[in-house]
């Protein structure tokens, strides 16, 4: 995804009532792509993402020639990337990038990080999996847009032993509830999953609706594709056939609630409000309380201008997660959107403090013109 002025990483979409689920040398994988190679037989060129040429596996491998011991090479290759290195790894919001132009070009998001940094564990000899982080970290809005970021990270060993490294943090204790290993081809489904977004932005409604139908079709046990595939077909005005990829997705991952949104979003759209019940009282039964739908149902709310119903929802995602920024920020908007400038304020005021760099500049332009308001009004 491109535009480093939009707030955080993404993995998910939400549009309007509509939610996108916005990411070695191995010369000779074990196992083939049939990602890949669906992919090929739709006639698009992609690369396997997860893959480096001979050169950086031979500069770490030098690097690392004094380190001894496989979570100590894990640690001294994470530390090589970041800050060792002649040039080191800079975190790049919404720049999904494969392994090699990762390494070509020492940036990207936390999916290129992880198929860089997976590829050269393995060139060096180390076993590594990939890792789907169920847990949302971050989110941002475009042009009334709502991105919810999920990501990939790399695993090593099992059980109580594993150990996750996830950009800067190593995780030891193994949540099975936040990180579930996945496959290769999961991974690169993942990866491809934030090409066609990507395509799906800039237009190119053609070669993502190939793209995805071949996730979809190929994809492992990912419920991305099937997402964003059906807010690409709500998008081009094809509620029907998005109808059936989103009731596909549904069946066979029925509590991915993302789903469940553009579903009903389709239904409506289809012209069948039975549908659109049904899949309301389904999404009832699995959202519950969870603080990551509520914030985008409080985002929602915010983007239709409902600004009191969107300060509720925002207030109980905030006790929820209460060091999120995102959510501060959404809820600072809401309370301005009330009239409430001066709690709206301090909501954006607390959100700054801990926001990154492109929402920290929102942040202060959206201050700086409440100021202005201020100013004028007295």
């Amino acid at each position: 995804m491109s535009g480093a002025a939009a707030w955080g990483a993404r993995c998910a979409l939400i549009v309007g009532s509509m939610v996108l689920a916005t990411g070695c040398v191995r010369a000779a994988p074990a196992l083939p792509s049939h990602v890949i190679a669906g992919a090929r037989a739709e006639g698009l060129s992609l690369d396997d993402p997860i893959a480096v040429s001979h050169g950086p596996v031979a500069e770490v491998e030098r690097a690392l020639a004094h380190v001894y011991g496989v979570e100590a090479r894990l640690r001294a290759l994470r530390d090589y990337l970041y800050a060792k290195s002649e040039r080191p790894f800079e975190y790049a919001p919404h720049l999904t990038l494969s392994a090699e132009r990762a390494w070509n070009e020492r940036r990207g998001d936390c999916m290129a990080f992880s198929m860089l940094f997976a590829s050269l564990a393995r060139g060096v000899g180390i076993p590594v999996y990939f890792v789907h982080v169920r847990d949302v970290e971050s989110f941002y809005e475009r042009g009334g847009e709502l991105f919810v970021s999920s990501h990939v990270a790399v695993g090593h060993g099992r059980g109580p032993n594993a150990k996750i490294y996830d950009f800067k943090k190593e995780i030891t204790d193994w949540k099975l509830s936040l990180y579930r290993a996945i496959d290769d081809d999961g991974a690169r489904a993942l990866y491809y999953n934030n090409v066609a977004v990507d395509w799906m932005l800039a237009r190119k409604y053609a070669d993502a609706k190939r793209l995805f139908r071949v996730l979809t079709e190929r994809a492992p046990d990912v419920a991305e594709p099937y997402n964003n595939f059906g807010v690409l077909l709500l998008r081009t005005r094809a509620p029907d056939e998005a109808l059936r990829v989103l009731e596909a997705g549904i069946a066979r991952f029925p509590s991915y609630k993302p789903l469940y949104t553009n579903a009903l979003a389709a239904a409506e759209a289809a012209g069948r409000p039975d549908k659109a019940l049904a899949f309301e009282k389904a999404m009832q039964k699995i959202v519950h309380e969870d603080p990551i739908f509520v914030f985008g149902r409080g985002m929602r709310l915010l983007s239709r201008g409902a600004y009191a119903a969107a300060v509720s929802e925002l207030s109980r995602a905030h006790e929820a997660m209460p060091d999120s920024p995102v959510v501060l920020a959404g809820l600072g908007r809401a309370y301005v959107g009330t009239g409430d400038v001066a709690r709206g304020a301090q909501a954006l005021e607390q959100a700054k403090k801990t926001a990154a760099a492109p929402l920290k500049r929102q942040l202060e332009d959206k201050l700086s013109k409440l100021r202005e308001l201020r100013q004028k009004g007295r």
